[in-house]
Order: C-alpha cells, then sequence, then structure tokens
C-alpha cells in the first residue's frame, strides 16, 4: 500500500489518501482528529470517500477497530 500525507497538523491532525493498495482503498482517505478532554486525548477516526459499499469496506471496517482499540 502507499498512503500520501494530505495534511499534517502536529497534535490536531492527520489526513491521508491512499495511492495504492487494494482497489477499494484507492482515492479513500483517513483522517485522524486529536482532542484533549482534561487527562484524556481522543482519537477521531474516520476513513471515508469509498467509491461504494462492498464486502471489503466491512473487512476494512473491522481491521481499522483492530488497529485502534489496541492503541494505549
Amino acid at each position: 500500500m502507499k498512503i500520501q500525507i494530505a495534511a499534517l497538523e502536529p497534535d490536531r491532525h492527520v489526513h491521508w489518501q491512499f495511492e495504492s493498495g487494494p482497489a477499494e482503498c484507492i482515492g479513500t482517505d483517513v483522517t485522524f482528529d486529536f482532542k484533549h478532554e482534561g487527562e484524556y486525548k481522543l482519537v477521531c477516526f474516520r476513513h471515508s470517500n469509498w467509491r461504494e459499499a462492498v464486502e471489503f469496506t466491512d473487512h476494512c471496517s473491522m481491521k481499522w477497530a483492530t488497529f485502534l482499540l489496541s492503541l494505549k
């Protein structure tokens, strides 16, 4: 997979765009927005701009969920 960094605001926002990989992912966007609430840092995640919802979209969603739950 090849991912281009489309935007980067340290400690606030990261935006990636998929340039290669599974055909369904090419052209999609992944964003991470970080918010501070007291002593916590929240990660707001989105994988968007899919051409259409297909079986792979569900698979990818589960993989992202597993990854995000692994963060500490």
